[in-house]
């Protein structure tokens, strides 16, 4: 290798490292303070694996510099679960005493994203809205928790849940688009208010053989993208101008979005805390697991994922690549057998499945 392009290489594995050390203090700061901090947690993924990559390269020509991206990575161990799950499952033990909970954000079973005549839509959409339930009543959940829900089909949705597999317990809050289904009844509900926003979060406690267990359902602040945002992400505006302009407004709404998904998370995280029950909390909460969002709410909790979950964490199946974004945490009441991410494109999330057991 000669020398100058291995001395750029070198202060390109500088920067990169640098930005990853920031990336690990992401959670710790308030995005408010900082706006570059969403950023970074967003970019976390791809700084793991450009560190990878430069481990590699280095180790290739047998150069001692492989160290620093090495130890980064070993600095930041913690984080590596977050996004890369290594735990396997345990065997069913005791049906009867186990809660199975699924969370999936069915993006309005893509009602709005077909184009034509009235009856073609109307075909296309059936379609799409049975693929989608087809695979929660596979699943088969003691409990569901929807967000973005809400479409015109919705009624069809929920009478097939109730009569295939027993979701008849249902909390709903007017002009909210989220749900909780439950076999086990409920007996108290509510919702979080957060202000100017069509985003919110619900709650409502289960009794479940006996023992209450209260369950939120979050959905936070959406980036609110539109169709030319999702264009300039995929760089598709030929216009360098126009693409410039497109980058600013598309980073104007992640931070923006960012700070109230941290005021959001304050509030829910204070409520959890309150909580006379165990607590199981699910939901699309539009951030990654680098975020002051996420350790907020994950304070105290267990993070499914990381206790069972194996293979790469991306649960967006959209056009920004691997995001985790959705969640299922746990009271540390909990035992977590097992949790997987059902790696199916029907909506532009994928669900979420979590068996649990409640330890006496």
């Amino acid at each position: 290798m000669r020398k100058g392009v291995s001395k750029i290489l070198r202060w390109v594995n500088i920067s990169l490292v640098l930005l990853t050390l920031g990336a690990y203090l992401a959670p710790y700061i308030h995005p408010e303070k900082s706006w570059v901090v969403p950023f970074l947690g967003l970019g976390y993924p791809i700084l793991f694996a450009a560190n990878i990559g430069f481990i590699v390269f280095w180790a290739f020509f047998k150069k001692r510099f492989f160290i620093l991206s090495l130890l980064c990575i070993i600095a930041g161990w913690s984080h590596v679960s977050s996004v890369l799950g290594t735990g396997f499952g345990s065997g069913s033990s005791d049906a009867t005493n186990e809660l199975k909970v699924m969370s999936y954000n069915v993006h309005f079973f893509n009602f709005y994203l077909h184009p034509g005549d009235k009856k073609e839509k109307t075909e296309k959409r059936v379609k799409e809205m049975d693929r989608i339930v087809n695979l929660i009543l596979t699943e088969k959940p003691d409990i569901l928790c929807l967000q973005e829900t809400g479409s015109a089909l919705e009624k069809d949705v929920l009478k097939k849940l109730e009569t295939e597999i027993g979701l008849k317990h249902l909390h709903r809050v007017k002009h909210s688009q989220i749900k909780i289904l439950s076999k086990y009844p409920l007996t108290g509900s509510g919702k979080l208010d957060f202000d100017e926003t069509a985003n919110t979060a619900i709650f409502t406690d289960v009794n479940f053989n006996g023992e209450k267990v209260r369950l939120y359902n979050l959905h936070l602040q959406s980036l609110k993208f539109a169709e030319r945002d999702y264009e300039t992400i995929a760089l598709e505006d030929p216009e360098s101008k126009r693409s410039w302009k497109g980058i600013r407004r598309v980073a104007s709404k992640i931070w923006r979005s960012s700070i109230k998904r941290a005021e959001q998370a304050e509030i829910a995280a204070a409520h959890i805390a309150s909580s006379p029950h165990p607590v199981v909390v699910t939901g699309d909460f539009n951030d990654t697991p680098l975020s002051y969002t996420y350790r907020k709410i994950k304070t105290g909790m267990k993070d499914n994922f990381k206790s069972k979950g194996s293979g790469l964490g991306t649960t967006y199946a959209g056009p920004i690549p691997l995001q985790r974004i959705d969640y299922i945490l746990t009271d540390p009441g909990f035992q977590v057998l097992n949790h997987k991410i059902i790696r199916k494109g029907y909506s532009d999330h994928y669900p979420l499945v979590s068996t649990l057991k409640l330890v006496p």
